[in-house]
């Protein structure tokens, strides 16, 4: 699925720290690949570390380095939680 609007890697990491129940993807990833932010960390739609995307010596990911990774990323969905 081809994005509306895509974000930057830094928005999409604003994102994540301000709104942890996100879903975001990348134009790079598979239909239902996608990264959420839970308790201060990064992870997979199969519930793993995202671990290469910290890394302050690659200006925030490790492995996902490059042009094409510094747009791209899109919002997948937002997970409300409709407390009362």
């Amino acid at each position: 699925m081809e994005p509306n609007k895509t974000l930057s890697r830094d928005e999409a990491i604003k994102i994540l720290h301000t709104q942890p129940n996100v879903h975001i993807s990348h134009v790079y990833f598979d239909e239902h690949e996608y990264v959420y932010m839970k308790d201060g960390a990064v992870y997979t739609e199969e519930g793993y570390l995202f671990e290469d995307w910290y890394s302050a010596a690659h200006n925030g990911m490790r492995m996902r380095s490059g042009s094409g990774w510094e747009t791209g990323w899109y919002i997948k969905r937002q997970n409300i939680s409709l407390a009362k």
